[in-house]
């Protein structure tokens, strides 16, 4: 999501990111001075935003956004990913760049670790083996 007005007169936002890299620490995120100007309950804002295809880089991020025909630039302090959570700031508007699987958290999750051990999938396959030879030795036998 990137950033467009907050609570804080700065554009200030502070942000936990555990669920992304396990920091506990709070990050800053600011808004464009051209979208914090705006009083979020009086004005509307209209503008494009151009960014970067979606990658699974988390700390980084290129955009230009055209706004009141100006193009202000965009970068990773612009923006709050998913799996942040917004702390000591009451507020905050945004809008949506990526969506669903195209998020920087959904292309990073590579889903959970295989649990078995090595012993265990060898185990595995020599039962199958050991398997597919006692059908061959009944059938055999029954045979003669």
């Amino acid at each position: 999501m990137v950033l467009l007005s907050t609570s804080d007169p700065t554009g200030v936002a502070y942000i936990q990111t555990i669920n992304l890299d396990g920091e506990s620490n709070l990050k800053t995120r600011y808004a464009k001075q051209e979208t914090q100007m705006k009083m979020p309950e009086k004005d509307s804002i209209s503008g494009m935003i151009k960014c970067e295809k979606p990658n699974r880089n988390i700390y980084g991020f290129h955009a230009n956004m055209e706004i009141d025909g100006k193009r202000v630039s965009l970068g990773p302090s612009n923006i709050i990913l998913r799996g942040c959570e917004l702390k000591n700031t009451s507020w905050a508007i945004g809008v949506a760049v990526y969506a669903g699987r195209e998020t920087k958290a959904m292309l990073n999750n590579s889903g959970a670790p295989s649990k078995r051990s090595r012993l265990e999938t060898r185990m595995n396959g020599e039962i199958i083996i050991l398997s597919f030879f006692l059908v061959a030795l009944c059938t055999l036998v029954s045979i003669c």
